[in-house]
């Protein structure tokens, strides 16, 4: 009895009609043809947004020729954690060090390893590596959870966007 009503319910141009389109836009999405579309509309989107302009809380610490000129590339350790201290003194929620440091540069490297495995606020990089590039690994000894990656990922129709 139960099996024949729901026949009867099924039956229905309109309730057929609407499980069928809905079964094959979700088949359709899973199988990433729709794919296409929402990236299109989602950059629509974003290009009609309003502009929100630079975050005054941000501050942007670069390394400068001047820089380059006076402590040469890589940066020596102890450089690169003199800055993190005078960063840490201000107490700033967050600090993203977006050059590696996979491997020692003397003097001072000791330092700023136990810095970089003791301060919850920094966040230091590593590469993610493809069959074309190697990997970067992080500083040895700082928590996975606290590692940023500095790769970009490219969409199936080659652009990048952040989420």
């Amino acid at each position: 009895m139960l099996l024949a009503r729901l026949k009867r319910f099924l039956i229905q141009p309109a309730i057929l009609s609407s499980t069928i389109v809905t079964a094959a836009l979700l088949g359709a999405q899973q199988a990433g043809v729709l794919q296409p579309i929402e990236l299109k509309a989602f950059d629509q989107l974003m290009q009609r947004r309003s502009s929100t302009g630079p975050d005054s809380r941000l501050l942007i610490v670069a390394v400068t020729e001047k820089d380059l000129q006076t402590w040469n590339w890589p940066l020596p350790s102890r450089v690169l954690d003199n800055v993190l201290g005078k960063l840490g003194r201000h107490q700033p929620r967050v600090i993203g060090l977006d050059i590696f440091r996979d491997l020692p540069v003397e003097p001072g490297h000791a330092q700023l390893l136990q810095r970089l495995q003791q301060d919850d606020r920094i966040v230091p990089i590593c590469k993610h590596g493809d069959g074309a590039n190697p990997e970067t690994p992080p500083p040895a000894g700082v928590p996975i959870d606290r590692v940023g990656f500095s790769d970009l990922v490219e969409d199936t129709d080659g652009i990048i966007r952040r989420s």
